[in-house]
């Protein structure tokens, strides 16, 4: 059978059943999909968001605003784009100042 025991205030756990609901639950935050959604109509062209995350987004010569760089517009004015990684996209979430971005996780 397994055991457990703590080393530096962690848990080191043994059994089969506990290492495979942790490797399952580790796997699935790595292979997790996320969908950046951002609100164009309503941007008011600061800029901060592609100044902290210029993988996605670009700002716009024409009107100062950003666009998401490959996203598809779902409905009018209403950008969408998948990606692999949230990192990036949450810190320009935390730094719009018109909250038009936002992440959603895929299941």
């Amino acid at each position: 059978m397994g055991s457990e025991r703590t080393l530096n205030n962690r848990h080191i756990i043994n059994t089969p059943q506990q290492i495979n609901s942790q490797t399952t639950l580790l796997i699935g935050d790595i292979l997790a999909k996320f969908k950046i959604i951002y609100d164009r109509n309503n941007c008011v062209a600061a800029g901060p968001c592609a100044a902290v995350d210029s993988e996605h987004f670009a700002i716009n010569a024409d009107d100062g605003k950003a666009d998401l760089i490959g996203g598809k517009e779902v409905s009018p004015g209403i950008w969408e784009l998948e990606i692999e990684s949230d990192e990036l996209a949450n810190q320009a979430v935390e730094v719009c100042p018109a909250a038009v971005i936002s992440i959603k996780k895929i299941e």
